[in-house]
């Protein structure tokens, strides 16, 4: 053990669940012999204390129970509200670079949706004409509501 690294003594851990997409944390509630009750602790296995890896690695070979799988947060409101401004503000750019595209602009971008998209056999092909189908007809329309403006 380094100097400076604090080394807690493990009783017992309970309700291990992944607290990273990549698996590379987990929360957990620990008992330490020198405190007296559970407390949450979230160990790693490059964590910086010794008891941090040795929780992380107990863990991962179930000694807990079952490591219980990570969950994406839910959104908050404040990102939902970005996303939907983005949005709005990429459409809304879109439909102007739309009112002066010539037939040449639209067909190439339709064309680099097709190679974006990776076609790389019959199945994929057909469902990426289906969604060009689709998108050229939405695209048409936009057209007329704009010639209509």
């Amino acid at each position: 053990m380094d100097k400076g690294e604090l080394m807690r003594t493990i009783l017992s851990a309970n309700t291990p669940k992944y607290s990273k997409a990549d698996n590379s944390a987990i929360n957990l509630n620990v008992r330490f012999e020198e405190l007296d009750d559970f407390v949450p602790f979230s160990a790693q296995a490059n964590d910086s204390e010794p008891h941090g890896r040795e929780l992380f690695a107990r863990a991962t070979a179930g000694e807990f129970g079952p490591v219980e799988a990570y969950v994406e947060p839910a959104p908050t409101a404040g990102q939902i509200r970005k996303e939907a401004y983005v949005a709005d503000t990429s459409r809304a750019e879109w439909i102007d670079q739309l009112k002066t595209a010539t037939p040449e602009q639209i067909e190439t971008f339709v064309r680099n949706k097709v190679n974006a998209d990776g076609v790389t056999d019959l199945a994929s092909a057909k469902a990426c004409l289906k969604r060009i189908e689709t998108g050229m007809v939405t695209v048409m329309k936009l057209l007329a509501l704009l010639v209509k403006e």
